[in-house]
Parts: structure tokens; sequence; C-alpha cells
């Protein structure tokens, strides 16, 4: 059922999701990151060596098990706590990737009100004594060499915010960070996080035309596979490689996106995606700033901006979102509505309803606000109520305090709230792609959408206010 979305409900949307964004940002003196989510960044540095090793929850093999260590991989949760059992990940002396001790056993309990305590225990096998380091904060600085559990370590971030993941996104989240930064008038972390782009050869993102910064580029530019968009496809993003920087405060490791399995491949499959359509209609408008402009799409068919919003109103639009594209998720299905798909349909009407005066589109966007943009962010229930619970398709309603503010990166209708996230529904195997490009889940706990989700999100009900009301939230700046 719609609900109304007044200027007031979208400005605390957008300063929730502000609020979440900012959480991801790491920093030393000279670069900055944005992390893929929240997580639990632990990592050991060797005293003797200066090896690091780092947490990553790593599911063993049956044939690499152990009596002592059957629960590895293992996790559960209930409504208000996770319980979980890791495996830090070392490297040899030739940075080469390997498992085994020492391991972790970790909880993580969720209050009413916003608080949140990790209590961490550690099995104390090493050659040399560590370090241990939660973050960028030493929380022990001498562990010794035995096969006990050592005692408790407990950590307790602020309200409302866990800590960020080792994993960085430097396509597309460093983009969103500085141009959402920038909005808020924040420039040392948007000039830390462009300059740390720019050291590595990123320029423009898939996602520049929903932030009004793509008029120079081609009109192709999203499909072109030697191209800057996909820049990280250039580097050997394993993290061992660092050819991106990782290692201590602020990097870790990077993010290497499943479209650098295969670039050749992916280019095919990304010309048929709606969302890359829609955000080259997008860019259509801020390029010739004509909705009935005519140019090729990614198949190589005359389109303009208008009829590619017809064609996702009357062929993708399910109600309250827009699902992913069978040409990358097999068999998705269709109640299952992906958030950057759908935040990008709703900048697209948006501009169109509200810019160049389309009827049809004008009453669209306001069906997409109203009709999914109330129940989509987790922990804050309409019109703006923080408690920090939400409900998924497996753990049922449960309290995550870290994950307030976080869009939900897809859901569906839900029991008990009107929308829930979804997990893998047998249409993308995430696990698998992470072990195929050498990166363990880090997070045995509920994630319920990455950064890209909770970026676009808080854009679309910028760009929402600001044509729709009039308003500024933060700033006009970065609007299309």
């Amino acid at each position: 059922m719609a609900k109304e979305m007044t200027a007031p409900i979208l400005q605390h949307r957008i300063g929730y999701g502000l609020w979440y964004l900012q959480g991801l940002y790491k920093e030393n003196n000279d670069h900055a990151v944005m992390a893929e989510g929240p997580g639990f960044p632990l990592s050991t540095e060797d005293l003797g060596d200066g090896t690091l090793r780092q947490c990553g929850f790593h599911f063993l093999d049956e044939w690499d098990r152990n009596l002592e260590h059957s629960e590895i991989g293992s996790k559960s949760h209930d409504a208000d706590d996770d319980y979980y059992w890791m495996d830090f990940i070392r490297y040899d002396a030739n940075l080469n990737r390997l498992y085994g001790y020492p391991t972790v056993h970790l909880k993580v309990h969720h209050y009413e009100g916003g608080d949140m305590d990790y209590q961490i225990e550690v099995t104390r096998m090493y050659d040399d004594p560590q370090k241990l380091y939660l973050a960028d904060n030493c929380i022990d600085v001498n562990l010794q060499n035995n096969e006990t559990w050592g005692p408790s370590v407990w950590a307790s971030p602020s309200k409302w915010r866990g800590y960020p993941q080792h994993r960085y996104a430097m396509r597309h989240g460093s983009r969103h960070g500085q141009f959402l930064f920038a909005a808020l008038g924040d420039m040392t972390k948007s000039n830390k996080l462009k300059d740390y782009r720019e050291d590595y050869g990123f320029a423009e993102d898939l996602y520049d035309p929903i932030y009004g910064q793509s008029p120079a580029l081609g009109i192709d530019y999203f499909f072109d596979e030697t191209g800057n968009p996909h820049r990280d496809c250039d580097f050997e993003l394993d993290h061992k490689d660092g050819a991106l920087p990782w290692g201590l405060s602020p990097h870790r490791y990077a993010y290497q996106s499943k479209s650098c399995i295969n670039k050749t491949l992916t280019m095919t499959a990304l010309r048929k995606v709606t969302y890359l359509q829609v955000l080259q209609a997008i860019h259509a408008l801020n390029k010739w700033g004509d909705p009935d402009h005519t140019y090729y799409d990614g198949e190589y068919n005359v389109v303009s901006a208008r009829s590619i919003a017809r064609d996702v109103e009357q062929n993708h639009w399910n109600g309250y979102g827009v699902p992913g594209d069978t040409a990358i998720y097999a068999q998705f299905p269709q109640d299952v509505s992906l958030m950057y798909s759908t935040a990008c349909f709703s900048i697209l009407e948006t501009l169109l309803g509200f810019k160049y005066y389309d009827a049809t589109s004008r009453a669209f966007a306001k069906t997409v606000v109203e009709a999914a943009w109330p129940d989509c962010q987790w922990g804050v229930q309409y019109p703006h109520n923080v408690d920090g619970m939400g409900e998924t398709d497996e753990e049922g309603v449960i309290r995550r305090n870290n994950l307030m503010g976080c869009a939900l990166g897809s859901y569906h209708v839900g029991d008990t709230y009107p929308f829930m996230y979804t997990h893998d529904r047998g249409w993308l195997n995430i696990v698998g792609i992470a072990d195929l490009l050498n990166m363990d889940e880090e997070y045995g706990g509920v994630l319920v959408g990455p950064m890209e989700a909770a970026a676009t999100y808080v854009q679309a009900l910028r760009v929402y206010l600001h044509y729709a009301f009039g308003i500024d939230c933060p700033t006009s700046a970065y609007i299309p």
C-alpha cells in the first residue's frame, strides 16, 4: 500500500542513509576508501616477520575439518545475536593465501536503543607473538603461542554503527562516496576518495549520470570494454597481488567485481541489462537535455530517454520495484526487486516528470517513491521510527543495529513488515562467485545490502526531494 512521503520524511531517510554510508568510510593520512558494508574486521600482525593475517569467514571442506574445530564455517542467528566461527586468512612468504590457525569465535549482541557488544575469543597458536586488531584498533598486543582459547575481548562501537569490512569498493563505492560527501560539504572526505581513485587511474564511473557528472562522455561509454568504468579489471585484484593496496589502515583489500571474470562476456551481457539502459537514458538527458533525442542503446536499437522509461514501466515494473535481469542473474524471480535498479529508475522518472514535464513519468515517480521507499530502509519504520529492526526471508524479524539506514539490496513483500530482505534464492550464488574470485565472506552476520544499494537509494531520494518539493538535502550539489 502506498504511503505518503512528505519532505520531512524524505529528509530523515536521506539523513539515515548518509549516516550509514559515513560509517563505511575509512582513511589514513593520504587516502580514503569506502568499505563494502559493515563486518567484523579482525586482523593480526606477526611480531616476528610482520606478516598480516586477516579474518575471513571461510567454509572449510569436510576433509579440511578436524575434531577440535569442527564448528569452523558455522553460524547461527537469533533475534538479537549473531554467533559464528571464523578462520583467519594468512599468507606465506610468497603472499599465497592459506587457512587455518588462528581461529576465532565471535558473538555480536544488538541491544534496543542502538548499542552493540562484540565478543571475541581466539585460539592462540602462532610461531611468533601477534598483535590483534579490530579495525585499526590494537586490542591485544601480545597473543602468545598455545592452542587454548584465550580470554574474551570485548568491544563496543558507537550506537547504530558497527565496524566497516576489510574489503573496500573502488568501483563504484569510492565514486558514490566522493559525490555524496561533497554534497554534504565534507570536501576533506570527498577529496581523499577522489585522490585515491585518480592515483590508480580511475576516472568516470557507471553511476556518474545519477550525479549529473556525465555530459562530456560518449553515449555508449558504459559498454566500452577498454574504458575507465571498468578500470578495476585492469588490475590483478586478488589481494595477495597488491596491485591495488592491501594491508593495514585503511585498505585491507579491494573488492573484485564479478564482471572481471570474463570482461568480454560481461560487456555482451551488460548491453541487455535494464538498469544500465536506464543509466544511459539519464546520461542522454544530461548530455542533450531532450527526452526525445534518439541514440543507440547497448543492443544498437534506436531509443530515447522517454522510450526507455515507457519500456520499464510496461515490461519491468513489478508493482514495488525493478527486478534483476536474466542476462546476468539466471532465473531471477520477478517478485524480487533490486535496489540499485529501482533507484536508477526512480531518478529517470523524476527527471522526466518534473524537469521535462512528462505527466506519465511524474505519476510513476510518485508511485515509486510511495510504493517502495517508505519500507526499504533497514531499521527505520514509517514514517521515521528508528529501531534497528527488519525482516529477512531466512532469519525472520531481527534486530541488527549496525545496518540502520542501509537500503535493502534486494527485497520482496514481507510477512511481518511490508518488505523483507531477500537472500540468495538460487538465482545468484554470491558465495560461489566470491570463492572463484578469491574473496572470502567476511561477515557471518546478516548483511542486507552492499554500499552500492545504500548510495543509490540516498541519491534517488535527494533527486526526488529536489524536483518534487524544491528542497535540497543537504545541498543542491550533484543533482542531475
